[in-house]
């Protein structure tokens, strides 16, 4: 017997076919999106929608619905369109390298790196670096781990890597290699003449060691390039023009170049056995007399280095090192790193370059002068009496934070003192004074702060 209909139940029920018609429909839905997004874009129309919440759950039913590969082609044809903005580019670029790497495409994955390099975004060198090391690119391995670590010395695992990587390719290599001489790590050095003892520092362009001058029994400095930096001819001529701008100013506070070596891409230098003026600001300030001796050797290295037309550009503590240890009497400070100077006679296309906390006005307007070292080295006085002055170094330090800076120093020198750093610390640059102008300056600046030593102590 048929049973009675009862309120609540559905007449009709959807029948398996027709789900399957439905999720039929969505699929044909989806390509069409993405099908006419592409020709849209292609068009230079609609590229907002490119990356909107809408784009991606299209993508993620492409891959559903058809496969993982599908849903990469998509992610690449969208990233190769000209008019969609870099940021979104990039968010492809990524998502189609973490497709690629989830699906075993090395290659892909390795191209995709690479063009994310080339945009500038960093954040994947460690994976392009393994892509590499999979692929059995060692080599293109080791110089990726070397630029990591010119960035970051303490990256996790990078080290490892490259150790790992240098003992398959019997690389021998100063960075790995402390302890020989510059004949056993590279052949092509001159002699075994500088035995290494350790590492002191390195930066995006090279490592700077500790070393032994065997034949005179003499304690040096050798800067030597990353390797990847040696494969670009205009890095490597860069180098070696800092060398010989440096060795042309003869000057106690200016560090000196003992030799260039380059058959092995480095610089034998004058060894700085004190640390450098950040690690000492680093325990707190200076009184008014050291600071103004510091101040004073600083602006006569660059009066010396004005004279021949010579900009720094990049004056700060980390740049200016004890050539003692700084707790020993008379100890001097020396300007160690020529690497962005300008001569300003000749047209500079580093004239913005720098360190921002430490740039004049017109050097951030890309119009870096001789001016610009004064006003540096202003700052740099200042930070020696307040080490928290430029703490927060991406932004500007206004005149008025400078001179709160230095409330603390005793009343009878504070008036000279504010005197001078209103001179070399005024924006526009053709009224600061010149570093000799400052350099007088501070020196009777410095007298003074000598003759009320028990107060300033």
């Amino acid at each position: 017997m048929k049973k009675p209909w009862r309120p609540g139940r559905p007449k009709t029920r959807v029948s398996k076919p027709e789900k399957v018609v439905e999720n039929e429909q969505k699929k044909v839905d989806y390509l069409a999106y993405l099908t006419t997004l592409a020709k849209d874009v292609a068009d230079g129309k609609r590229t907002e929608v490119v990356g909107s919440r809408d784009f991606w759950i299209a993508v993620e039913a492409q891959e559903k619905d058809v496969g993982e590969r599908a849903a990469m082609q998509w992610v690449r044809r969208f990233s190769l369109y000209d008019d969609v903005s870099r940021e979104i580019r990039l968010t492809l670029l990524r998502d189609l390298v973490d497709r690629a790497v989830a699906v075993g495409d090395t290659s892909l994955a390795i191209a995709t790196c690479e063009l994310l390099l080339d945009e500038g975004d960093l954040a994947r060198q460690g994976t392009l670096a393994q892509l590499y090391e999979s692929a059995g690119m060692w080599r293109e391995a080791s110089s990726l781990y070397e630029q990591i670590l010119a960035q970051d010395i303490n990256h996790p695992n990078a080290r490892v890597r490259l150790a790992h990587l240098r003992s398959k390719l019997g690389d021998k290599s100063a960075h790995a290699y402390v302890g020989a001489t510059m004949a056993s790590i590279d052949v092509r050095a001159a002699g075994d003449r500088y035995q290494l003892i350790r590492e002191l520092g390195r930066g995006g362009a090279g490592i700077v060691y500790e070393a032994m001058d065997l034949e005179i029994g003499r304690g040096v400095a050798i800067k030597m390039l990353h390797p990847h930096i040696t494969k670009n001819g205009m890095q490597v001529e860069r180098f070696f023009a800092e060398a010989r701008t440096t060795a042309s100013l003869r000057h106690p506070n200016i560090v000196s170049i003992f030799d260039i070596v380059p058959s092995s891409y480095a610089l034998i230098m004058e060894l700085a056995a004190g640390g450098t003026l950040k690690e000492r600001l680093g325990q707190g300030r200076l009184t008014l007399r050291e600071a103004m001796d510091r101040y004073c050797q600083l602006l006569s290295a660059l009066s010396a280095a004005h004279r021949k037309g010579i900009a720094h550009l990049d004056i700060k503590p980390s740049n200016l090192l004890y050539r003692r240890g700084h707790e020993q009497l008379g100890s001097e400070i020396m300007i160690g790193d020529f690497g962005i100077a300008s001569l300003m006679s000749e047209e500079s296309t580093e004239a913005n370059a720098g360190t921002l906390a430490y740039m004049a006005p017109e050097q951030r307007a890309g119009n870096g002068s001789m001016a610009s070292d004064v006003y540096a080295a202003g700052l740099v006085l200042a930070e020696m009496l307040d080490p928290t002055l430029t703490e927060r170094g991406f932004e500007s330090v206004s005149l008025e934070r400078v001179l709160e800076s230095v409330e603390h120093v005793a009343r009878e020198c504070q008036d000279n003192l504010s005197r001078l750093l209103r001179e070399v610390l005024t924006v526009n640059p053709d009224e600061r004074c010149s570093s000799k102008v400052a350099l007088t300056r501070a020196q009777t600046l410095r007298d003074d702060a000598m003759r009320f030593s028990p107060k300033l102590a």
